[in-house]
């Protein structure tokens, strides 16, 4: 598996653990990219403001990035239903915040990524993220762990989209931690069959720079 980031800043959110064949991971700090990437997939930013352009061209350049580490010609990653369509043979997701964007493109796994800055969730949310079992296990759980948790649903919603295709709503799957590990695994409690491979995969989380870094991976 290759980690790699623009300013080397990122190591914290690396898992060393983690060994995925013909995987890469970019990291990048937000800044206006869209220059940088294909026509096709200027014109789909066009709409969007300034600020939001940014965020989306850093992490299509992070996915053009990873192509390029696993040996392959840069594609564009349009989007369709509001998620990446990747090149055939591929998988991969992309995530960023106000500061930090990350891609992920992998040929033999499923995989799904997150960054969530700290502190974003404030308990009005909960009863509308988080199940009943899971508002229980957030009294036992140490600080931050409603943002680990909801960016563990995100990871896990985009690893499964492409293999599911139907969005998982808040109270369809529940996150158990292993705080110790530093790992999750997901409960599929809904009704979408395919939906069920959830339960097959391995979640990862790292905190650094004010942010949490959640990773999900789909057995094969």
């Amino acid at each position: 598996m290759h980690w790699q980031d623009e300013s080397d800043g990122f190591g914290e959110f690396v898992i060393e653990s983690l060994d995925l064949a013909d995987t890469a991971i970019i990291f990048s700090g937000v800044r206006d990219r869209v220059e940088q990437l294909f026509p096709e997939e200027q014109d789909e930013l066009e709409p969007m403001a300034p600020k939001r352009k940014a965020g989306f061209s850093s992490g299509r350049w992070c996915a053009h990035r990873a192509q390029e580490t696993l040996g392959l010609m840069p594609t564009p990653v349009h989007r369709e239903n509001r998620a990446p369509v990747w090149p055939n043979g591929l998988n991969g997701s992309i995530t960023h915040t106000d500061q930090f964007a990350g891609a992920i493109v992998s040929r033999n796994h499923a995989v799904g990524i997150d960054l969530e800055q700290l502190d974003r969730l404030h308990d009005g949310l909960h009863k509308t993220l988080f199940t009943e079992n899971e508002l229980e296990l957030l009294g036992n759980y140490d600080q931050n762990a409603d943002t680990i948790m909801f960016s563990a649903k995100e990871a896990g919603y985009k690893a499964v989209f492409p293999i599911g295709q139907e969005f998982i709503g808040f109270h369809e799957a529940e996150i158990h931690l292993n705080e110790n590990a530093q790992t999750f695994i997901i409960d599929y409690i809904g009704e979408h069959n395919p939906n069920e491979i959830l339960k097959t995969g391995r979640g990862y989380w790292r905190i650094a720079h004010d942010h949490v870094f959640t990773l999900f991976v789909i057995s094969s």
